[in-house]
């Protein structure tokens, strides 16, 4: 799977892979995503009808969810509800 972050003017401290498509997924997506240590995604996001889990593979990282903000260290699932808005950070 092809960085996509450049495609979406994505700040270079941050990678995203999307593999939606490759799995033919109509509501089911898989994303990685690199984060450089300290780093802020500068926006969030939202999906109605569809649910996220995020597995920190390495490091550490802060999730909000709403107005909750969470640290989940390595391995962790964190699973926000399907309409809520979700920012991440690296830890």
């Amino acid at each position: 799977m092809e960085n996509q972050a450049p495609k979406f003017d994505m700040p270079a401290e941050m990678g995203a892979r999307f593999a939606r498509s490759a799995l033919e997924g109509e509501t089911l997506g898989l994303s990685l995503m690199k984060l450089a240590p300290n780093f802020r995604i500068p926006f969030g996001h939202k999906h109605e009808g569809q649910e996220e889990i995020y597995v920190v593979v390495r490091g550490s990282a802060r999730i909000k969810v709403e107005d909750a903000l969470g640290v989940r260290p390595r391995w962790p699932f964190a699973g926000p509800l399907a309409s809520s808005f979700r920012h991440s950070f690296a830890g």
